[in-house]
């Protein structure tokens, strides 16, 4: 049966496979790997409302193994159940504590806590969260190299402009052809006033590509420029759009 489940996955078709995990499932409860092709196939045919109950029943029946609580947590997000994902990661990080052998996915585990935060409108939480993140020993931190550019938003939805800009200048030395945190970054020194700065950011995305970004790039550019601050100032609730 395990070869008719890797054929079906193969060749997408879900419905098929959600049949035969079912029945290796009734057989051995406890297979994360089949627990997720499950889910993921119940994502793809649109049934969330099965896909989260299957997450629950493998949330029941797996090992308290942190990298398997995770990803489990990852499926449920991509289902949309954001409060449960969050328990989910919430376990995971617990049991990392717990586990030295996994210290080092204790900041990928705690970033993805944050993002699930930051998304469901929890911005102080999940500044909170990307900071405890940010300040951990490089032993128990795996995050994404996105978590300058994720505290920095969370900061701007918080209205600390002036702390996240750092983060931000973080994120885009390295990330220079990332428009998003490009655009991001001129949009914060714009708000703190600091005009020259935040031309040059919006200058270096209309070089990078010609997208929707670069749409709101020129705009800002085209709006903005040889008018006074005081002109310019009115506009600023143009900023963060997107």
């Amino acid at each position: 049966m395990d070869e008719d489940l890797n054929r079906a996955w193969a060749e997408k078709r879900y419905d098929v496979v959600i049949k035969i995990a079912e029945r290796l499932l009734e057989s051995d409860p406890t297979d994360l790997g089949t627990y997720a092709r499950c889910i993921y196939s119940y994502n793809q045919l649109g049934d969330s409302d099965s896909s989260m109950r299957t997450a629950r029943k493998a949330m029941e029946n797996t090992v308290d193994s942190p990298p398997i609580i995770n990803s489990l947590g990852d499926l449920i997000w991509d289902s949309g159940y954001l409060s449960e994902a969050l328990i989910v990661y919430e376990k995971a990080y617990a049991l990392v504590q717990l586990k030295p052998d996994t210290y080092h996915q204790a900041g990928e585990i705690l970033y993805n806590i944050g993002c699930v935060q930051f998304q469901k409108g929890e911005f102080e939480q999940s500044v909170d969260t990307f900071r405890q993140v940010l300040q951990m020993p490089p032993e128990k931190s795996q995050a994404s190299e996105n978590l300058p550019l994720m505290l920095g938003q969370a900061l701007i939805k918080i209205g600390k402009l002036e702390e996240a800009l750092p983060h931000l200048n973080s994120y885009v030395e390295k990330n220079s052809e990332d428009i998003k945190g490009c655009l991001l970054l001129g949009d914060t020194y714009y708000a703190l006033e600091h005009i020259e700065q935040a031309q040059q950011c919006w200058q270096h995305v209309l070089r990078l590509d010609n997208s929707a970004y670069v749409a709101k790039a020129k705009r800002r550019y085209w709006t903005y420029r040889g008018k006074s601050q005081r002109r310019w100032w009115h506009k600023k609730e143009d900023l963060f759009d997107y």
